[in-house]
């Protein structure tokens, strides 16, 4: 992840727009989940995109400018 967003600061100069939008759906009564299904899905739906906003948020506020969806 970090060597994707220092990849585009060095082709494009500035990141303006961040489209975070990854993810999974995972179904399954409480009982019956796989804890590590379970992980994985809050993995990649909201610790990823948090670190993924934590990486691309201070180059933003640097540059006063930015939109993350």
């Amino acid at each position: 992840m970090k060597a994707a967003v220092e990849e585009a600061y060095r082709k494009f100069g500035r990141i303006d727009f961040l489209v975070n939008n990854a993810g999974h759906g995972y179904r399954a009564a409480i009982e019956e989940s796989d804890s590590r299904q379970v992980h994985d899905l809050f993995e990649e739906d909201f610790f990823a995109p948090m670190e993924l906003v934590r990486t691309v948020l201070p180059k933003m506020r640097e540059q006063c400018h930015g939109l993350i969806m």
